[in-house]
């Protein structure tokens, strides 16, 4: 919506008519979420038009990046400095993962307050509102009301790109965590992660510094992609330490950008005078809970215009936390002093104390012997993993009743449909023709039968033949009259099947497939293919795990019919574990792409969990299935091996309780 319509909706003095033009202007948005527009306009059109409505001061989104900072992605008016300082005061004293409808000013001089966006909390980023003068205490729940409504079209702007997002490039981050495990130095990690996250994160230029609590000059730079050798004394170096000890000693992140509505800038001008690109994020590279002791490192991000920085930033703050981890686990493994770390890597037999003496070496034999025995025979607590996928409980897929091709969709990816509602109507040539024929016949059929009724009332009954040719024409007549009722039930099927070709919701819930309208309208349907699915967002979730058939032995002695606990943790979350309830153990085996047999089990988990990540996120599931001998834990798949191969030597039933 445009500046003069939302001056023209101020100027109305009916109350209806401006909530009728706001919802208006919240559909138009809600259209431009989903578009493919670029993020500078649809964060100016959002925040410029909840300003003007509000008559706020200032409007502004804001995002957090690890390890707990807020930073300011995109604004419309000033928003103060004191105002800020404040809000981040207050925004320290939020729980993790609580769910607070607001934050607001404590103070009447500077008045604001914040609304998260989504049901995830100010963890998924919030609108900061300010004003210039106190904001009354009847007014303040309908401005809360609009603010959550302009909330709710970010939320949907945000979960259109983070599910693409996720889809392509989660498998490169888990890659890389992998990779920087299997560096030899800080330096090698460095390198490795800046040359990495420059396409991940669609950067210029990602650099990584360690900063000191001293001063700038003792600040170094570890690594700059791209950048084969790193040169203290050019300026371009001289400016990323400046940076990322201004991001150290100031405790915030440091975000430049440029203005909102600027035009995209020529290839010389994206640079400022100090070498540095005119977009950047300076960030702490480590968790929120590393201790505050140890060494603190800069990430520097770079983008060439401000539109790849608003689609990278998703990325960041969805990604950063798992490389953050990855980087300190590493840190700590690689100060453990290289000669322990070569011993453990190392044979133990290289070891051995050279003045053993051979009257010795016996007995250090059997000793060796009895404690590897006893070490290796002590009960040890024997877990199965299996890769699982989080869905909602409610939930059905959409399938095609009959041959043909789609005729309405009623419905978009991400509408809430309710039970009963009309999703699709489908168009079937064939059963239009089939109806045709059969109404055709029915009505040949009557007029023939019509035809011979007229010919029986014109008999003469002074014919000497009248009554052979009557009883011959009602013969006639009682078969078409047969095969007037089997054409009809024909065409009674017939449009009972056409009615079919309407399809309803069976359930309350969601459509969420991906680019539905070119998949269905653009090729011919056969009965059974899959049009879309419909889950409930809203109800109960659960993680249907597959365990391997090899596995499922175990698990059922140990899984009876009662509800028991197992642990598990996303991908998406590595640093967290959580506990779930199985409460489905399938009885069929499957394996339908032929990989590899698996049996489905059912854990339900609660709710708020589930709310922390998304729709088909990976969780790897824990199973404690009892004590076994430590040696049996470690072998367990060679000795199952042994066991099929040679039978004789099967395990009996005490060695697997």
């Amino acid at each position: 919506m445009d500046v003069v319509s939302l001056d023209s909706m101020g100027s109305m003095g009916s109350a209806q008519q401006q909530v009728e033009e706001t919802d208006r202007l919240l559909d138009e948005l809600e259209l431009m979420a989903r578009s493919n527009s670029t993020n500078s306009l649809f964060f100016d059109q959002v925040l410029s038009s909840l300003r003007l409505i509000v008559a706020s001061d200032s409007a502004s989104l804001l995002l957090l990046v690890p390890p707990g900072s807020w930073i300011e992605i995109a604004q419309s008016g000033l928003l103060s400095p004191e105002s800020n300082n404040q809000f981040l005061s207050e925004s320290k004293r939020l729980v993790p993962h609580t769910h607070p409808p607001f934050l607001k000013s404590t103070s009447d001089s500077l008045p604001w307050f914040a609304v998260p966006l989504g049901e995830d909390g100010f963890s998924s980023g919030c609108v900061l509102l300010t004003f210039a003068r106190p904001l009354p205490a009847s007014g303040f729940p309908a401005i809360q009301a609009i603010a959550n409504a302009f909330a709710e079209v970010l939320t949907i702007r945000k979960l259109s790109r983070v599910e693409k997002l996720f889809g392509k490039e989660w498998s490169r981050i888990q890659q890389l965590t992998s990779q920087v495990s299997e560096t030899r130095s800080l330096k090698d990690a460095g390198d490795l992660l800046a040359n990495q996250l420059v396409g991940i994160f669609a950067a210029s230029r990602v650099s990584l510094a360690l900063a000191s609590p001293f001063s700038v000059s003792r600040t170094k730079v570890l690594s700059v992609s791209s950048a084969l050798n790193i040169d203290p004394v050019s300026s371009l170096i001289k400016s990323l330490m400046s940076i990322a000890w201004s991001t150290f000693s100031q405790e915030q992140p440091i975000v430049r950008q440029q203005p909102m509505g600027t035009p995209e800038l020529a290839v010389e001008d994206r640079v400022e005078a100090d070498g540095t690109f005119k977009n950047l994020l300076a960030l702490k590279f480590q968790t929120a809970r590393a201790p505050k002791s140890s060494p603190t490192y800069v990430m520097i991000l770079e983008w060439a215009n401000r539109e790849e920085m608003l689609d990278a930033l998703p990325a960041v703050t969805s990604f950063m936390p798992a490389i953050c981890l990855s980087w300190e686990q590493h840190r700590r493994l690689l100060q453990v002093p290289r000669i322990l770390r070569s011993w453990i890597a190392s044979s133990p037999v290289q070891w051995v104390p050279a003045f053993l003496s051979a009257m010795l070496r016996p007995v250090v034999i059997v000793v060796a012997v009895l404690l590897a025995y006893w070490f290796l025979s002590k009960p040890y607590p024997m877990r199965i993993e299996a890769e699982s996928i989080l869905e909602p409980i409610a939930k059905r897929a959409i399938y095609a009743n009959v041959d043909g091709f789609l005729d309405k969709l009623l419905v978009e990816d991400g509408q809430s449909v309710v039970a009963g509602e009309q999703v699709a109507v489908l168009r079937s040539p064939i059963l239009d023709l089939q109806i045709e024929e059969a109404n055709g016949q029915v009505r040949a059929i009557a007029e023939k039968r019509n035809g011979l009724r007229v010919a029986i009332n014109q008999l003469s009954p002074s014919s000497p033949d009248a009554e052979v040719v009557q009883t011959r024409l009602s013969a006639e007549i009682l078969l078409l009259e047969t095969q007037e009722k089997h054409v009809r039930d024909k065409w009674n099927f017939l449009l009972a099947e056409q009615k079919k070709l309407a399809i309803e919701s069976p359930i309350d819930g969601v459509v969420v497939t991906r680019n539905l309208r070119s998949e269905l309208e653009s090729r011919p349907l056969r009965r059974g293919d899959a049009l879309f699915n419909i889950v409930d967002l809203d109800g109960d979730w659960q993680l249907s795990i597959r365990v391997a058939d090899r596995d499922i032995g175990y698990l059922t002695k140990h899984y009876g019919s009662a509800p028991t606990e197992v642990s598990f943790l996303f991908d998406s979350i590595p640093g967290e574990q959580f506990r779930g309830v199985v409460h489905q153990i399938s009885t069929t085996l499957e394996n339908p792409q032929g990989a590899g047999s698996y049996v489905l089990v059912h854990a339900s988990l609660d709710k708020e969990v589930a709310n922390r990540v998304y729709m088909g996120a990976n969780a790897r599931v824990f199973f404690s299935c009892g004590k076994q001998p430590l040696w049996f834990v470690w072998c367990r798949p060679l000795i199952e091996e042994f066991q099929k191969r040679v039978w004789l030597f099967t395990a009996n039933d005490d060695e697997l309780n």
